[in-house]
C-alpha cells in the first residue's frame, strides 16, 4: 500500500512555498513599477541610478553578489535589461536587503539626495575660511568632509582621497580595543574618566594618581600598555592596524614610518608623563614603558582617508558593528563607554565648548583629521589641516557647528519642544511634511497660537488641509479660539476654505455659535 503521509507533506511543503513566493512577487511587483519599467522590463542602469541616488555606491561590496557582474569592467556583456522575474532572483540574491531598502527609500536616511544637498552647502559655507595654521601652504588648501550612515550610505566632498596621519584620533579607537580586551573594570583601574581641565600634554594626574581620561596624551599612553602587552611592539601595532582596517570596512591602513621615527625624537614630555606615571604605579605591573611609548608614537602615525575615517566612525555609530562588512568589532557597552568620552573629553581643551555648541562625540588631531559620530545614525569625518590655538581643525569645528543648527543632531535636541525648526533625516522628506501639517491643525483646533506660530515659523503652510480638507482655520474657527483665527488671517489666507462638505470656516462659527469669531470672518470677507 502506497505510504501518502509523506507525499502529502511535500505537496503541503510545496503550497506554503507557493503562497510565500506569491506574496513576495505581489510586495515587489510596485517596487519595479516604481523604477519606470517600459514593455515589462526595466534597465540595470535605473536600478543602479536609484541606488546611487540613495547613497549606496557602486564599490560597495555588499552589492558584489547580486550585481558584481553588472558593475565590473565586462558588464556589458550581461543582459542591462530585467524582467519582473529577473528582477524577483535579483533581489533574492541580495541577502541583505540593500537593494530594495535603497529603492524603497527605507534605509536610514530616506531622502540621502536631500541630505546631502545640505551638507554640500555646510561644506562650501566653510570652505572659505581662512583661519588657522597648518604645517605648510600646501596643506592649507586642504579640506574634506566624508559621511557613512550605519546603512552605508555614503557622500564624499573635497579631497577626500588625501592620506593622513591619525594623530590623536587613535586615542579613541585604541580605549575601545583595551575596553573590548581588558573590560571596562580593569581598564579604569589604570586610567580615569573626567576631562583634566588642563592642556593635553599636561604633566597632571588625578587625586589617585591616575591620568584623567583616555583621551590625552597621558591616559592614550597608559591604554597603549592594556592593548597586548605580552606581544612585541610590531605585533600589537599589526594587531590595531588590522582592527583599523575592519573598523574601515576591510580596507588597508597604512603607517606613516618617517612620522613615527620623528614623533620619537619629538617625544621627551611624553617621557616625563611615563616616568611620573610609573612612579605613582598607574601602569600595569611589570610594564615596559619604552615599549609602550614606541606603540603609542606608531599608533599616531597610521594613516587612512577621509572616506575610511568616516567608516570607522559610522562603525561606533552602529554600536561596534562595521556598516559596509557586518563585522562585530566591538560590544555596544564599548562603544557606550567610548563615545561618553569622546563627548566631554575628546576635542582637547575645547570639549566642554564642543559639547555644548554641538552635542555629539568627537576626536581631533592635530593633522586636522575630525571624527564626529552621530549615534545610531551616521559618522562624519573631516579633514582641514589649519588648526585652532587649542588644535581643533578650525574649519571642521565651524561645519559642525552649521550642521547641528539645521539638523536635529545635538544630544539634547529632543529634550525640548520635538516640534522644533531642525530638520530630522530620519524621516522621509513627505512623513515630515504630513506630520507638521497635521500639528498645525491640531493646535489650531486647541487654540495654542504659541505653537500655530511656532509651526508657521518652520515653513508649514497656514492653508494646509487635513484628510477632510478642513484648514487650520476651519479648526480654530470650529472651537472658537478668536486669537488663532486674528493670527490665520493677519497672515494673509483665505477666509473662505471648503472642506469636503463644502462648509467654509464662518459656517463652522455659526455652528457653534461663537459671534466673535463669526464677526471676525465677516469682517474679512468670510461667506457662509
Amino acid at each position: 500500500m502506497k505510504d501518502t503521509s509523506e507525499e502529502n507533506r511535500n505537496n503541503s511543503s510545496t503550497i506554503a512555498e507557493s503562497a510565500i513566493d506569491h506574496e513576495i512577487k505581489n510586495e515587489l511587483r510596485p517596487l519595479f513599477d516604481s523604477l519606470g519599467s517600459k514593455n515589462g522590463k526595466v534597465t540595470m542602469q535605473q536600478v543602479l541610478e536609484r541606488l546611487q541616488e540613495a547613497g549606496i555606491q557602486g564599490d560597495d561590496v555588499r552589492l558584489e553578489k547580486s550585481l558584481g557582474k553588472y558593475l565590473r569592467k565586462d558588464g556589458h556583456k550581461e543582459p542591462q535589461e530585467l524582467t519582473f522575474e529577473e528582477f524577483t532572483k535579483l533581489l533574492a540574491d541580495n541577502s541583505a536587503g540593500l537593494i530594495k531598502k535603497a529603492i524603497l527609500k527605507k534605509l536610514s536616511v530616506p531622502d540621502f539626495r536631500e541630505f546631502s544637498k545640505d551638507v554640500e552647502r555646510f561644506y562650501k559655507n566653510t570652505k572659505g575660511i581662512k583661519k588657522g595654521e597648518a604645517g605648510s601652504k600646501d596643506e592649507e588648501k586642504l579640506y574634506a568632509v566624508s559621511v557613512c550612515t550605519i546603512d552605508g550610505q555614503k557622500l564624499q566632498l573635497g579631497d577626500h582621497q588625501e592620506t593622513f596621519a591619525l594623530q590623536s584620533v587613535c586615542k579613541a579607537i585604541n580605549y575601545a580595543i583595551a575596553l573590548h580586551e581588558q573590560e571596562e573594570e580593569e581598564v579604569h583601574r589604570h586610567v580615569g574618566r573626567e576631562p583634566s581641565g588642563r592642556g593635553y600634554n599636561g604633566l597632571v594626574l588625578n587625586q589617585d594618581g591616575l591620568p584623567h581620561n583616555p583621551m590625552i596624551n597621558a591616559g592614550a599612553i597608559v591604554i597603549c600598555s592594556l592593548i597586548k602587552p605580552d606581544l612585541t611592539v610590531a605585533k600589537r601595532l599589526k594587531h590595531v592596524m588590522d582592527i583599523w582596517s575592519r573598523i574601515c570596512g576591510n580596507t588597508p591602513v597604512g603607517l606613516n614610518r618617517e612620522m613615527a621615527e620623528t614623533e620619537v625624537t619629538k617625544s621627551e614630555r611624553n617621557m616625563a608623563l611615563s616616568y611620573y606615571m610609573k612612579e605613582q604605579g598607574a601602569f600595569p605591573e611589570n610594564t615596559d614603558i619604552y615599549k609602550t611609548m614606541e606603540l603609542y608614537n606608531k599608533c599616531c602615525s597610521i594613516e587612512v582617508n577621509i572616506d575610511q575615517l568616516a567608516i570607522a566612525a559610522a562603525t561606533l555609530a552602529n554600536g561596534g558593528i562595521c556598516p559596509t562588512t557586518g563585522d562585530k568589532v566591538f560590544n555596544s557597552d564599548n562603544v557606550k563607554d567610548c563615545l561618553s568620552l569622546m563627548l566631554s573629553c575628546g576635542m582637547y581643551d575645547y570639549s566642554g565648548e564642543f559639547a555644548f555648541l554641538v552635542g555629539l562625540p568627537a576626536k581631533s588631531g592635530v593633522s586636522g583629521a575630525m571624527m564626529v559620530v552621530v549615534p545610531g545614525l551616521m559618522g562624519i569625518a573631516i579633514y582641514s589641516p589649519p588648526l585652532d590655538e587649542l588644535g581643533s581643525p578650525v574649519r571642521g569645528v565651524a561645519f559642525c557647528k552649521e550642521l547641528v543648527k539645521e539638523y536635529s543632531f545635538h544630544k539634547y535636541d529632543h529634550v525640548v519642544d520635538p516640534a522644533h525648526k531642525k530638520k530630522d533625516p530620519r524621516l522621509p522628506r513627505l512623513q515630515s511634511r504630513l506630520e507638521g501639517m497635521i500639528n498645525l491643525c491640531w493646535a489650531a483646533s486647541q487654540g495654542d497660537l504659541l505653537e500655530v506660530q511656532n509651526l508657521l515659523a518652520q515653513g508649514i503652510s497656514a492653508e494646509a488641509e487635513n484628510f477632510d480638507k478642513r484648514t487650520p482655520l476651519h479648526l480654530a474657527a470650529a472651537e472658537g479660539h478668536l486669537d488663532v483665527v486674528e493670527y490665520l488671517l493677519k497672515k494673509g489666507i483665505d477666509p473662505n476654505p471648503k472642506d469636503r462638505w463644502k462648509r467654509t470656516p464662518l459656517a463652522d462659527a455659526l455652528h457653534g455659535n461663537h459671534t466673535r469669531v463669526a464677526a471676525l470672518l465677516r469682517k474679512q470677507g468670510g461667506e457662509e
